[in-house]
């Protein structure tokens, strides 16, 4: 009997791309790439290309934090179609010698007058959940090296009715990089906030996204396209939320793309139960309205 060599899972290379998701749609078979999340690596002297700044958008608010650090609001226009998800960006510039913690975030300034009714407002279902963000924006700890500018990012949902006053808010804050978070109480905090007023347009018929979601017990797929049944011309954001009976969810964000087409399998299950599922999936971007789209299905 030829000798066997013992093997450690822990030495096996960890796989860097599931097999592809085959989404079908009609006749036509969609394969799309499922990769593994990949850690973000860090190049010194290098900034990564998530945290780049974007090229030929407009600076709507600017100043000094502290003296060598300069901060910036900026966006590719003021106008946009109601309903469509944004994603403003705060520029840093480091010029010091020392590395810098940033806290920011930008928002919609809230309405008060549901604490004058009493009442608030039913939320529109087509409002973008972030799994990212959480269901509300907040800040999150970055960091700024010496000499460097980076430029940070989250979404936010502008409302659908063209009537609404629309400001976004946006604040930076800044703490040695020694320092403990903000939020300590022996820490002293530099912040920077700006309010900029955004104008809301009605969205032309051929703004209207159009989704075709698919779901089983393996998978979800989703296709977007636009009024023509074409590809759309900007770029898109995706979020999936699936609910189950029994309270868990599972929620996620373009985890598979190809094209105009996302999608994801589900995670193993080891109860090998039917379980019934509700698939919410929404899309939006910065010249489209965000749509949602909801299909139930049943699966292992």
């Amino acid at each position: 009997m030829p000798a066997t060599t013992a093997v450690s899972h822990a030495s096996l290379p960890i796989p860097t791309v599931l097999p592809p998701a085959q989404c079908q749609f009609g006749n036509e078979v969609v394969s799309v790439p499922l990769p593994y999340p990949q850690p973000l690596q860090i190049t010194p002297g290098v900034v990564p290309t998530i945290f780049q700044s974007q090229l030929g958008w407009i600076t709507l608010a600017a100043g000094d934090i502290q003296p060598g650090v300069f901060a910036e609001l900026r966006l590719p226009r003021t106008t946009f179609v109601a309903g469509a998800l944004i994603s403003p960006e705060i520029r840093i510039q480091n010029t010091t010698a020392h590395d810098l913690n940033v806290y920011s975030s930008s928002a919609l300034a809230q309405d008060d007058s549901s604490q004058v009714t009493g009442q608030r407002p039913t939320p529109d279902p087509r409002i973008f959940r972030d799994p990212e963000n959480g269901p509300r924006p907040y800040p999150r700890a970055l960091f700024v090296p010496a000499g460097q500018t980076w430029a940070f990012s989250n979404r936010v949902q502008l409302p659908f009715d063209t009537s609404a006053s629309v400001t976004l808010r946006a604040f930076v804050t800044l703490v040695a990089s020694d320092a403990p978070a903000p939020t300590s109480a022996n820490a002293t905090p530099l912040r920077q906030s700006a309010d900029v007023p955004l104008h809301l347009v009605t969205p032309r018929p051929d703004q209207q996204l159009h989704l075709d979601l698919r779901a089983d017990s393996e998978q979800w797929c989703v296709r977007v396209t636009d009024a023509q049944g074409k590809m759309p011309s900007s770029p898109l954001a995706v979020s999936m939320l699936a609910s189950e009976p029994q309270g868990a969810y599972v929620i996620g964000a373009r985890r598979g793309h190809n094209g105009n087409t996302w999608g994801d399998r589900w995670p193993p299950d080891p109860r090998q139960i039917p379980i019934q599922r509700t698939v919410n999936v929404w899309v939006g971007g910065s010249d489209y309205p965000t749509a949602l789209a909801t299909t139930t299905t049943t699966g292992p």
